[in-house]
């Protein structure tokens, strides 16, 4: 039987882990373009679609779903403003077409 001080140990690496997790959504919205295929607006061809498009009126606020460090803040063409959070060395996620980035 495993101690019970092991038990511990995984599962304080298991909330570690959950932590960090991009999990949820980052703003109350309604869902105007999910993941996966559809017609891209900008060639009217088919394309994959790797994220999620959530309208709320400007001026909203938008919570990162997961722990992480800001790795960038920039002006990007296609997506307008963009605060970029690293939540793992291969996980990240981009919060797009913002009207102002306030991240600490």
């Amino acid at each position: 039987a495993e101690s019970d001080q092991s038990v511990l140990a995984r599962l304080d690496k298991l909330v570690a882990l959950v932590r960090v997790l991009p999990l949820g959504t980052p703003v109350l919205g309604e869902l105007t373009s999910g993941y996966g295929y559809r017609l891209s607006s900008f060639s009217s061809r088919v394309k994959m679609h790797e994220g999620l498009d959530i309208s709320v009126p400007p001026g909203s606020y938008i919570f990162s779903t997961g722990e992480g460090t800001v790795r960038s803040v920039e002006w990007d063409g296609a997506y307008g403003l963009t605060v970029e959070v690293e939540h793992s060395p291969r996980v990240f996620t981009r919060y797009a077409h913002l009207s102002k980035a306030l991240v600490r």
